[in-house]
């Protein structure tokens, strides 16, 4: 075959990857804790980088992947992203990103926002805005229609609340979790 190597870039994210199967009963004993993370595939990219493999892009390889039909069943899915997220970062804390974490952050403000109710704390908010109608106009433009300004803005806004909400819940659930198994006492005030 080709060496596709010479030909595609290197990526630090994949979808739907194909992982060699020698490779991944060299790395089964080291996997069985990631039955518990929901985006476990993250993690595994992230153990084989480490160990020295690299990834390729290859922009002729067709991946076929079923899309959420309802609002609620997307919502739901980008959610457990974020949840999958947090508990990733507790496993390996060594790939904590601080970019993965604006949205929890964004929901945060939303909520101070919320309790405090002053225009001085707006222009945040109007920039978020600005972006998202800026990129929904940018994608109408390089699709050619008129949809996308009006989607997209509302889909970017529900994907940043849903995942930053499902950080939040994977944090407190691992958090929880730990505490729970090295015994510790947990108090709500």
């Amino acid at each position: 075959g080709k060496n596709l190597e010479n030909q595609n870039q290197h990526v630090n994210n994949l979808l739907n990857n194909q992982k060699q199967k020698t490779i991944y009963k060299k790395m089964s004993k080291s996997l069985s804790e990631l039955k518990s993370i929901f985006n476990e595939e993250n993690e595994l990219i992230n153990r084989l980088r480490r160990k020295g493999y690299r990834f390729i892009y290859h922009p002729q390889a067709i991946i076929y992947r079923s899309q959420r039909r309802t609002l609620l069943k997307y919502i739901k899915q980008i959610f457990g992203y974020g949840r999958g997220r947090a508990e990733q970062t507790i496993v390996s804390p060594s790939d904590f990103n601080i970019l993965r974490f604006a949205p929890l952050v964004f929901c945060g403000y939303l909520i101070f926002l919320i309790l405090v109710r002053n225009r001085l704390f707006l222009p945040p908010l109007y920039l978020y805005l600005v972006l998202v109608i800026s990129s929904a106009f940018s994608t109408a433009v390089k699709e050619r229609q008129a949809l996308p300004v009006l989607i997209l803005p509302f889909l970017f806004f529900v994907t940043h609340v849903s995942y930053g909400l499902g950080l939040l819940w994977g944090l407190v659930k691992s958090l929880f979790k730990r505490n729970r198994k090295q015994g510790l006492p947990i108090t709500i005030d």
